[in-house]
């Protein structure tokens, strides 16, 4: 995908950035001495280039998509792999919105999908823990305030552990029981 995203800086200069974004997920093949062998599958941005120009003159060039990102800078917010910077952060977010969205209209259906799974599993993973905490909380005689279990676990580690490592009791404080009641409502 290749796309041109043009601005005009405070100093009256004229800015070109040219993307050209490949994403493609490929077997990774290893070689080991003859023996070539499939480690799995990986995402390859091999032949994406971003050039910059300021009035058409070359100032720069990237062919590494991970630093297309943008990044604080005391003057305001530059492209990382680029001497480029934005004064204006209005027009920083246009870039911003614009370069995610050539990330997105470039990836491939199986990255999407896969990265679509990989957050339904951490959701289902964090509902699960929630349900845990709730149980857990539920089994014991109070649930006190994060102070307070705290004090209480300090307490026990003193005790059975005189002061050093060992195991101590997690006890789940107030604050985090309606932290995991919150998640299992959104759920």
């Amino acid at each position: 995908m290749t796309s041109t995203f043009e601005f005009t800086g405070k100093g009256g200069r004229k800015a070109t950035i040219e993307v050209t974004y490949v994403c493609k997920v490929e077997d990774r093949v290893l070689d080991a001495d003859g023996f070539r062998v499939c480690a799995g599958r990986e995402v390859s941005t091999y032949g994406s280039r971003m050039t910059v120009y300021i009035d058409g003159k070359k100032l720069d060039e990237s062919t590494d998509p991970n630093f297309w990102r943008l990044i604080d800078t005391p003057n305001g917010k530059r492209i990382w792999g680029s001497k480029l910077g934005f004064a204006d952060a209005e027009m920083a977010a246009k870039y911003e919105a614009w370069i995610n969205g050539i990330f997105e209209a470039g990836k491939p259906e199986e990255l999407k999908a896969a990265e679509t799974a990989e957050a339904e599993a951490k959701a289902e993973q964090e509902i699960e823990y929630a349900k845990r905490i709730v149980a857990e909380a539920e089994k014991q005689k109070d649930i006190p305030s994060v102070t307070e279990a705290r004090r209480r676990m300090k307490a026990y580690n003193d005790a059975m552990n005189e002061g050093g490592y060992g195991y101590v009791p997690h006890i789940i404080s107030r604050e985090e029981y309606e932290e995991a009641k919150k998640t299992l409502e959104k759920a």
